[in-house]
């Protein structure tokens, strides 16, 4: 039984003009895709990883991009800071951060990062407590990586405001 080639019987077995440029497009397309990652673009990608793992009660996960020597405004350090984790874990059992609003500066081999973001406590969906904080956190490149060396927040809405009776 004669095999016929699926070419056999045109012409031109070549690819057409269009098919080159649907493969430059793809190719232009595929390097797009794999070009270096900015530094501030990593960076709110770190933060992204820790507030997902905050979420998902996964502690080590949210302390992983502290480094070994960080310490917050109160002086915890990355193990601490997983134990105060812990300790909110279990006032509520459900969490949700949103990240409303962030900048990232970078300067060389350290950045400062300003965010204003949202902690909601939940009891099933109904929210139990929230507060809105301003997060300020500074970053150090080490190693090829960035690290959180120094977080600080602070509450944007009075306590007396937020736990008004009525």
């Amino acid at each position: 039984m004669n095999r016929i080639p699926l070419w056999a019987g045109r012409r031109n077995p070549r690819p057409k003009p269009w098919f080159w440029g649907i493969l430059t497009a793809g190719l232009l397309l595929l390097s797009l895709g794999c070009a270096r990652e900015t530094d501030e673009a990593r960076i709110g990608r770190a933060i992204d990883e820790i507030v997902q793992a905050i979420e998902a009660k996964e502690t080590g996960k949210a302390v992983a991009p502290l480094a070994e020597d960080y310490k917050d405004f109160e002086g915890r350090t990355p193990a601490e800071t997983r134990g105060f984790l812990l300790l909110h874990f279990r006032r509520n059992p459900k969490i949700r951060i949103y990240v409303l609003a962030q900048a990232v500066s970078v300067d060389g081999k350290t950045a400062t990062v300003r965010s204003n973001a949202a902690a909601v406590g939940l009891e099933g969906i109904v929210p139990e407590r929230g507060q809105a904080y301003l997060v300020t956190s500074r970053w150090e490149k080490r190693d090829g990586e960035w690290k959180a060396v120094y977080a600080e927040w602070t509450p944007v809405l009075e306590e007396s405001v937020t736990n008004s009776p009525g």
